[in-house]
């Protein structure tokens, strides 16, 4: 079946018009926000925290704080390294 829809003035092709182009622009904000979304929570502290906040108890908190501020340090330095 055929949804084809059938136009009496250039007004209604317009107003159409109009309409899918904010539902585009809608859409790619949508896309960018989740893109966005995506990039904060793949950071190394995040990755870090969601891997160790799966255990319970307060007494990894000190771990949990020490490792996401260090990581990242070691990881620069280990690839410095590589790179000689």
């Amino acid at each position: 079946m055929s949804n084809k829809r059938v136009y009496t003035s250039y007004e209604e092709i317009n107003r159409d018009l109009q309409i899918l182009d904010i539902e585009r622009k809608i859409h790619y904000y949508k896309a960018r926000q989740g893109v966005t979304k995506l990039k904060n929570d793949l950071t190394l502290p995040n990755l870090i925290d969601g891997a160790i906040s799966n255990s319970s108890g307060t007494r990894f908190s000190f771990f949990r704080l020490t490792l996401q501020s260090v990581a990242p340090l070691l990881i620069k330095a280990v690839f410095r390294w590589m790179g000689r």
